[in-house]
């Protein structure tokens, strides 16, 4: 198999993933929201490779619950214990991932001053404020219905 076949396997596992899971959506909703309000920060090389480390433990681990999701389906027609078990750990993990996601996102994001800068740039910037609510719209529509209508 080519290099760039493989790469191309991989974009369309990707994709596969945003389009048919919500919770993947969801967290590349997050991870752009997080890199939206870094601007307001003043990070370090090592906090944005940290948040960026972050955003790819939270989508390995969503890609791979996933996967374990698919293989289980594949290979337990009726209910199985083990089948269950697989699919809890699997969740389980991205569970714990992103409990860490949201301590690292605390530790970064929380501090009232900037906090208050954010709100007020965005409230008193009609631009600002329009744009930011039209992105919370698309996120919500991206999120509950993804890109297509139809699943593969």
């Amino acid at each position: 198999m080519s290099l760039l076949r493989s790469f191309k396997y991989a974009f369309l596992g990707i994709g596969r993933c945003i389009k048919n899971e919500r919770n993947m959506r969801i967290h590349l909703v997050m991870a752009l929201y997080a890199l939206y309000f870094s601007t307001y920060y003043d990070f370090t090389r090592v906090q944005y490779a940290v948040l960026f480390a972050v955003f790819a433990l939270m989508f390995f681990a969503e890609m791979v619950n996933t996967a374990v999701e698919e293989l289980v389906d594949i290979n337990s027609e009726r209910f199985n214990f083990k089948a269950k078990a697989a699919k809890d750990i699997a969740a389980g993990a991205v569970l714990v991932c992103a409990i860490f996601s949201l301590i690292v996102g605390l530790l970064f994001f929380v501090d009232p001053q900037i906090i208050k800068t954010i709100f007020f740039d965005t409230l008193l910037n009609p631009v600002k404020l329009v744009g930011f609510i039209l992105s919370v719209v698309l996120a919500v529509l991206f999120i509950r219905f993804g890109l297509y209508k139809k699943k593969i």
